[in-house]
């Protein structure tokens, strides 16, 4: 479970813009003012942490808006995507890419031992060679749900980890959350005194460190 800056700085964007997406706001029409709605459902209600889904669910939405889309179309695309696929959390569930202009997905084709990939908002197919090499999220899929994300890649050790430490940022081999390997080097301990007392390497600090330090987004 996550608070919204905890989430915030998973996701790498900054609180207010998650606090939109999450609790929905209100802007100014030419009618009259109205309300955006939240971008995902909640899990656990309006004014509760997030679940590890909506995480994942958020992260997606951070990184095609990132990448250059519309939030228009990514909620036309997370609308379409939600009735297809009968979940409140497709991005979370199923397998995305874009091309910087368009989301996809790829289904099986029933009765045939191949697949075909299509644009979730107006149905297009396309060849899946063109946007196969467009999936690049460092997600662990297991029986068609996310429960794992590296966000500095799979040959990093930093996980997060949806049956391990509630969800936190974690050295993936040892276990030890980033933050606390992070906050005694910054106490002013040397590397080398952290590894010895957290039972780690001096590889796990160093990449807690690039993890915790990462830039957020403007």
């Amino acid at each position: 479970m996550y608070s919204i800056s905890d989430a915030a700085r998973v996701i790498s964007v900054p609180p207010n813009r998650l606090r939109h997406w999450v609790q929905g706001y209100y802007y100014e029409s030419a009618e009259a003012r109205k309300r955006q709605v939240s971008v995902v459902p909640r899990f656990y209600g309006d004014d509760e942490p997030l679940a590890f889904v909506e995480l994942i669910e958020l992260l997606f939405v951070s990184e095609f808006q990132r990448i250059g889309l519309s939030m228009q179309y990514i909620r036309k695309a997370a609308a379409r995507a939600r009735q297809e696929f009968n979940t409140p959390y497709p991005f979370a569930v199923k397998r995305f890419a874009t091309d910087g202009r368009k989301i996809f997905t790829t289904v099986a084709i029933q009765e045939q031992p191949r697949t075909a990939t299509y644009e979730i908002v107006h149905g297009q197919g396309v060849f899946n060679s063109i946007v196969r090499r467009y999936f690049k999220y460092h997600l662990d899929i297991e029986r068609e749900f996310a429960n794992r994300y590296w966000p500095l890649g799979r040959r990093q050790r930093v996980v997060l980890d949806a049956s391990r430490a509630f969800g936190a940022p974690i050295d993936e081999p040892t276990g030890v959350p980033t933050e606390a390997l992070v906050a005694a080097l910054e106490a002013g301990d040397s590397e080398e005194d952290v590894a010895a007392w957290f039972e780690v390497p001096i590889q796990a600090i160093r990449t807690s460190l690039k993890y915790e330090r990462r830039p957020v987004a403007a």
